[in-house]
């Protein structure tokens, strides 16, 4: 079954990754923003969104790569926050010819060995996922992704806030419904350094460390790569700061004729 997904525009095409906390509504703004210059896609990757968890082993990418084929998109730049971008150089990896250009916002990494803050913060919100108490554990996601651990809690707040919270609590409902039923996923074999497309590497000054260091190892990494550090933003500049993630991407894109 296709993964869900959304269309619009013409041009060269872009696929929207999203990250572990939202849905493809995440990229709402792109949709548009995006679709003036290029055909952009977005999907709910299983387990998030509008897409069933997995019930058994899965791959992020192939589903990704399956959707590509049935919209006979032979290219696409792809733009991956977080989790996404992860999934990105798993896709790049996987069926290299198909990306032609790789943009990477605060990307995860594969066997990344994560600080202790990182995973104590993990620990509190899964805990109070299991005991039922969403608001906290939703607020606890919010203060270390949206806001950033160098940032007092709160400090983004209004309509952006709103917006996170609901896909982070859809995000978790769908993690206490699923249980233990999805896994392994399916990944490739090869690393970072043999990503051979054009790649952009973005990071906002207020994430937390260890995204700041995954991004400064994925610059290093893959061959070529421009690096570029977004002032007074944490893990979803997308959403934070939309006029310059717009510009800094679409900026790309067309400065290496993706």
């Amino acid at each position: 079954m296709t993964i869900p997904h959304d269309l619009a525009g013409e041009g060269p095409a872009i696929l929207l990754l999203h990250n572990g906390l939202c849905g493809r509504r995440m990229w709402d703004r792109q949709m548009e923003t995006f679709a003036a210059r290029h055909r952009v896609v977005r999907c709910d990757l299983p387990g998030f969104g509008d897409a069933p968890a997995p019930d058994g082993p899965f791959s992020f990418a192939g589903d990704a790569l399956a959707l590509l084929d049935e919209l006979g998109i032979d290219r696409a730049a792809v733009v991956g926050n977080s989790l996404g971008g992860r999934v990105a150089v798993d896709l790049c990896l996987t069926a290299p010819d198909r990306v032609s250009a790789l943009v990477l916002v605060g990307a995860g990494r594969r066997d990344w060995e994560w600080s202790e803050a990182v995973q104590q913060a993990w620990r509190d919100q899964d805990e109070a996922a299991t005991a039922g108490d969403l608001d906290r554990a939703v607020e606890l996601g919010l203060q270390l992704w949206l806001d950033g651990p160098g940032r007092p809690p709160g400090s983004v707040g209004g309509d952006l806030r709103a917006r996170v919270a609901a896909m982070l609590r859809q995000t978790l409902e769908g993690e206490l419904a699923a249980g233990d039923g999805a896994g392994p996923e399916r990944r490739p074999e090869g690393s970072p350094a043999d990503v051979r497309a054009a790649t952009l590497v973005l990071v906002g000054d207020q994430d937390a460390p260890d995204m700041v260091r995954i991004a400064d190892s994925y610059a290093r990494d893959i061959p070529g790569a421009r690096h570029v550090t977004m002032p007074d933003a944490a893990h979803i500049p997308s959403m934070e700061r939309p006029e310059e993630f717009d510009r800094l991407v679409l900026g790309f894109l067309a400065d290496v004729g993706a």
